[in-house]
Formats: C-alpha cells, structure tokens, sequence
C-alpha cells in the first residue's frame, strides 16, 4: 500500500485513506537532524523530518503552510528530495465561509493531486465512507475521554496518526487522580512527560499539542463532504497558528478546569513563544502556576526535564 507522509492536524486523514492509501505520522527519532541545507537556528523538528526523510518508507509528504519553517521544508524536500513528491496544503486562519469556501477548493485540489499523481483511485462516496468510519473513531475517543484514560497511553496511540476503536477500548482508565494539568504547545514527542505527571498523581486534563487531542469531534455525513471537512477542521481546537482571539478563548476555557499549566516547545518556534505570551498573563489574572519547557527535540526525557517538571508539581501544586 502506498504510505503518505503527513506532519500536521489540518490534514484531513480521510482524504488520504479514501483514495486507498495509508497515512503515516512523520515524527522522526531526533537522531538525524539536518546541518547543510536548513540554517541551524531553525526549528529541530522540521530539521529531523528533512534528516530522517530518506530513511522513511513515504511514497510523498503533505506539509500544511502552518509556519516559516514547514514552508522551508516544503521548498528543500521540492528542491532536494523531489522523489518524495512534496504538496503544500494553504490552510486559513479564520473560520468564516468565505474561510471554509477557499479551504474546501483547497482540499478538492488535494484529493484530485492524491488521485492523478499518486495514483489513487477513490470517489466521493469513497470519501463519505471514511468520513463515516473516522466519526466512529472520534466517538469511541469522545466515550474514552469521558470515563477518563491514562494520557501517556493516549498520546501514544494518538501519535501513530491513525488508529482503530478497539485501540481506544484497550486504554486503561487514569484512576483517582489529583489536580488538573493543562499541557500545551508544539509536538511533544517525549511522551515520557505525560507519564511522569501522571506517576505523580497529577492529571492532565488536555492534550493540547500538535500530537494531541486537536482532531473535529464529527464531520457531517450528509452534506458535500470536501465542505463538511473543510467546515471541521476549520473548527476544531486550535493551534498557535490560527488567530489569536480564538486561541484566547480556548484557553480561557480551558483554565477553568485546571489548577496548573506546562507548556511544551521546541527551540527557535516563533508560533508558540508568541502564544506562551497571551498564556503567561491569562494564567498570571488567575494566579495559575506556568512552566515552560524548550527542548531541542528528542523523544527521550532528559534528567533535566524530569527534575524540572517534578519540582513544579512539588512547588506549585
């Protein structure tokens, strides 16, 4: 089966799946990062996939203009590593129709290139059926979140990409838990960290990273399904790219149920260290403890990471 590369949240997986082929979540092992094409004060995520990229078994890369970085990316792996036949997917910042119209012409287009470039072959009721089975997926992850699971567990499952239903019924329950973490920020790879604040007794209570919960929650099956997912994504928990307002208000209502917040980066991202800012001072008018952790991506969790992390719940909470 032809495997597809993809990095980011706003990418429709159905798109994918529909024209039969398998999406696979690029989040490289840290070990190979590249030092000749990409300046080495440049986000190290996007270092390791550029790296790691000829190791990997992608038969092409989808990358969303999410930030400079991807953008730069996408233009190396064009210039570089053409085999890999990159597409750059333009996604709004608003949520507007005007918003929804330019970005459904924009997934129409990308499902059209995944059919007569790669070689797909799928329909539109090709589409309304993946559509369907990953409303079924979300669901089984809504009831999931509802009883209450162990989120390390849950961000491993949710790196993967994809994921089945009896997957998410095999995650075990978090237990009798003590006060609400709030973990936000750009991909954390070291799912480690979960773990650690949850050995501690601590729950987290939103996965608020790139490799997270930051899915729709449904997708309407009875409408025109490029619209539908184009309505959804828009939609959807946002991330540091989209508009400030929005991010505010997520926030906002997100720290009414926490007692704490941990912010989770990788060096040299501006999108996020700009959101750290409005974060700091909502967390700062409820008198809610912050940590920052910048990391130069590794999936391993450094002594460093872990004292620094088990101080702030000793301290703080």
């Amino acid at each position: 089966m032809v495997k597809v590369g993809w990095c980011c949240t706003y990418v429709p997986l159905e798109l994918i799946e529909a024209v039969g082929f398998e999406p696979v979540r690029v989040i490289p092992s840290g070990q190979s990062k590249d030092e000749a094409i990409l300046d080495p004060n440049f986000c190290p995520y996007v270092k390791s996939i550029l790296g790691s990229l000829e190791k990997m078994d992608i038969r092409s890369l989808i990358l969303v203009n999410s930030c400079d970085g991807m953008r730069r990316l996408y233009d190396a792996v064009r210039v570089f590593l053409p085999q890999f036949s990159p597409y750059l997917l333009d996604v709004p910042k608003r949520e507007d129709e005007g918003a929804i119209l330019y970005f459904s012409e924009g997934l129409k287009n990308l499902y059209v290139w995944l059919n007569e470039t790669l070689g797909g072959e799928g329909g539109l009721e090709a589409l309304r059926s993946v559509i369907a089975k990953w409303n079924r997926r979300r669901e089984a992850l809504r009831e999931a979140l509802g009883k209450g699971v162990k989120k390390g567990e849950l961000l491993r499952l949710l790196k993967k990409g994809t994921f089945e239903v009896e997957e998410v019924k095999r995650l075990r329950p978090s237990g009798d838990l003590k006060e609400g973490i709030l973990v936000t920020g750009s991909l954390l790879e070291a799912d480690g960290v979960i773990d650690i604040i949850e050995e501690a007794g601590f729950e987290v209570v939103f996965l608020d990273v790139c490799s997270g919960i930051r899915s729709p929650s449904f997708v309407p099956e009875d409408v025109d399904p490029f619209r539908a997912l184009a309505s959804a994504y828009l939609s959807k928990p946002p991330c540091a790219r989209m508009k400030l307002p929005n991010r505010k208000e997520f926030f906002k209502a997100t720290l009414e149920l926490v007692k704490g917040v941990i912010v989770y980066t990788p060096k040299f991202c501006d999108q996020y260290l700009h959101d750290l800012l409005a974060l700091r001072k909502l967390c700062a008018e409820r008198g809610l403890p912050l940590l920052h952790l910048e990391t130069d991506y590794s999936h391993a969790v450094s002594e460093a990471i872990r004292t620094r992390v088990m101080a702030f719940l000793e301290r703080w909470l």
